[in-house]
């Protein structure tokens, strides 16, 4: 289907597959609705194209097309509850301005390089509400845009939460929930500047890394700015009670930014989390353990105020395979004798905090330790108090210094026979 200078009209309730194009709009259309429509293994499942305006798609299942719904020079589209999913790309913005995408959610992509929000060349977007997850690379990637709102989005188990390319300038995240991505949760390349990162929630993110967001913007003058965000593995310390953590929070990258007001709790009351029981002793590469260890990690915290127990285990092997050490504790530490683990080089930890309410939240070391127990020692049986090693040194000392008088006198002897013949 293709709409040209086209108004007011209805397309809704087909099912549509195997199509270049599901539904086109272009030139001098408005005010169309694309309403409630079904759309299988298409190129694209609705393409809006310049001169098309306030046009609307709502509650349209869009699934396994190589772009879900495709805005490319069309203006303020208003793009509300729409499921799209396993597509290339699931929502596409380019060379556009003013667009409304609201409350959609877009999934389970399994092709390579793959995206849930890809915006090039726009301005003046509003992305609100939606929920992007399971995407193999980025969830949302932005590049050469600006004054784009992010607001209430929930975005996890991507690849990359939300990825910022060059020239991805003055954009505005707040109050987004980031978490369980295997890498961060934002990165930044260089020549992205004056974006604004406020109260949003990052969770678990980049678990085996040392941040979990990157900037790698090189213009001190414009930098991006992080203020007020929770990072559910720094809550620790707060000493006034502030609700905000006395350090700031480490942002990785050539920038050396910071969040200078972590929060210690979500920026949302409806949010139920449990913070990452990072490990404080040991978490030193060059650490050797021995006989009696204390382990001890961060308190977690849960934010319904829920009680926390926590699992501790061991691996000899890297993380291969684990034994669990103890379980139900309430206290962040534990205090393991050693003396019938094997020595190694490749000790870790594993915690696990956890609720009665399906909470929890795991922390894996991305370092090894030594444990090295045995030690080569001479015999230690006791002879009158004292070590047979020692004792046997003393006795051989004697029986020298014996024998070399008793030879000493023999001597002496020889010689006064001698003399008196």
């Amino acid at each position: 289907m293709f709409l040209e200078e086209t108004t007011n009209s209805f397309i809704g309730n087909n099912t549509l597959f195997f199509q270049t194009f599901g539904i086109g709009i272009s030139k001098h259309s408005s005010n169309n609705l694309i309403q409630a429509n079904k759309i299988d293994k298409s190129f694209s499942a609705v393409s809006l194209y310049p001169g098309a305006v306030s046009n609307n798609l709502t509650n349209n299942h869009f699934f396994n097309n190589e772009c879900g719904i495709c805005i490319d020079g069309a203006t303020t589209t208003y793009v509300t509850k729409n499921r799209i999913s396993a597509s290339v790309i699931g929502i596409g913005l380019r060379s556009t301005t003013r667009n409304f995408v609201f409350n959609n959610t877009i999934s389970y992509s399994s092709y390579g390089d793959t995206v849930g929000f890809f915006l090039l060349n726009t301005t003046n977007n509003q992305l609100i509400n939606n929920t992007i997850h399971d995407i193999l690379s980025h969830g949302i990637f932005i590049e050469r845009s600006s004054g784009t709102i992010f607001n209430e989005n929930l975005v996890y188990e991507n690849n990359f939460g939300v990825y910022l390319a060059e020239q991805a300038n003055e954009n505005t995240f707040s109050e987004n929930i980031i978490k369980n991505n295997r890498n961060v949760a934002f990165f930044l390349q260089n020549k992205t500047t004056n974006n604004i990162f406020d109260h949003n929630n990052v969770i678990n993110n980049n678990k085996f890394g040392e941040s979990q967001a990157y900037d790698g913007n090189s213009n001190a003058k414009q930098k991006n700015t992080f203020n007020s965000n929770y990072w559910d593995e720094f809550v620790y310390p707060d000493e006034n009670s502030d609700g905000i953590t006395d350090h700031p929070y480490i942002i990785s990258g050539a920038a050396n930014n910071t969040d200078d007001s972590p929060r210690t709790t979500p920026t949302k009351e409806n949010i139920h989390d449990i913070s990452r029981p990072v490990l404080l002793f040991p978490n030193k590469q060059s650490t050797t353990l021995k006989k009696v260890v204390e382990i001890q990690w961060q308190q977690a915290r849960d934010s319904y105020n829920h009680h926390v127990w926590y699992e501790l285990s061991y691996s000899i092997d890297g993380g291969k395979t684990w034994i669990q050490l103890a379980n139900a504790l309430e206290i962040p530490a534990f205090t393991w004798n050693t003396k019938n683990v094997s020595d190694t080089e490749s000790l870790a930890f594993k915690i696990l905090a956890y609720d009665n309410y399906n909470e929890s939240k795991k922390f894996e070391s991305d370092i090894t330790f030594s444990l090295k127990n045995s030690t080569a020692i001479l015999p230690t049986f006791s002879f009158f108090g004292v070590s047979s090693a020692l004792f046997f040194i003393v006795v051989l000392v004697l029986f020298k210094k014996r024998n070399y008088r008793h030879l000493q006198n023999k001597i002496k002897k020889t010689r006064k026979r001698s003399n008196q013949k």
